[in-house]
């Protein structure tokens, strides 16, 4: 009984831990989204004045 406890309070752990990673990875996607789309506004823009 107190074995099994154990195992469940480790997978909870180990399910928030990788909750908490995969949040890490989407905000950085998301980050790294806004920042390219912004870069690729950007040249765009850039190219328009140009010609």
């Amino acid at each position: 009984m107190n074995r099994k406890l154990v195992q469940i309070i480790v997978v909870i752990l180990a399910l928030l831990f990788v909750g908490t990673l995969f949040k890490g990875l989407i905000k950085l996607l998301i980050i790294g989204a806004i920042i390219y789309l912004g870069f690729t506004a950007f040249q765009l823009l850039g190219k328009q004045r140009a010609g």
